[in-house]
């Protein structure tokens, strides 16, 4: 295609108070891939929320607040830049919940979680949001974008 990747640049505008007001788009391929993945789910007759639920929080992760995982259908981002999920369990309720409404708590669990405890590499390396409601493909389970740029 000739779409351009998403720069580096133009993604740390960015930021958990300032999320995109505009769709982030994938590549024609991933667009294509997600949406198989899409048409799938409905011939199986399973729901985003049932499928990812299964996927992220049975077994071990259970009992787990959240979870991490390389984004499956990334948006498309400029080469080298990694796109993580952070899924928040929705089933998890009470002290240890995933509380990602609150901008500290989120603030220091990337940086514990993602930039080993760096501030510099929070500030200059790692940009993260939750997409605003009407921007959401998958509304049921909460989650949070961070981006990684390499150094």
């Amino acid at each position: 295609t000739n779409r351009m990747s998403i720069s580096w640049k133009t993604i740390s505008q960015f930021s958990f108070s300032g999320p995109p007001k505009i769709v982030l788009g994938r590549s024609a391929e991933m667009d294509a891939k997600y949406k198989a993945h899409a048409a799938y789910l409905r011939q199986e007759g399973l729901s985003s929320l049932e499928y990812l639920s299964k996927k992220l929080f049975s077994g071990a992760n259970s009992g787990t607040p959240c979870t991490v995982d390389l984004n499956s259908f990334p948006y498309d981002v400029e080469k080298g830049v990694k796109h993580y999920l952070v899924w928040v369990n929705p089933k998890y309720q009470g002290e240890r919940r995933f509380r990602i409404e609150d901008y500290g708590y989120v603030r220091n669990w990337v940086l514990e979680n993602f930039c080993e405890g760096q501030e510099e590499m929070l500030d200059l390396r790692c940009v993260y949001f939750q997409n605003i409601e009407r921007l959401r493909s998958i509304k049921a389970i909460p989650h949070l974008h961070v981006f990684i740029r390499p150094t």
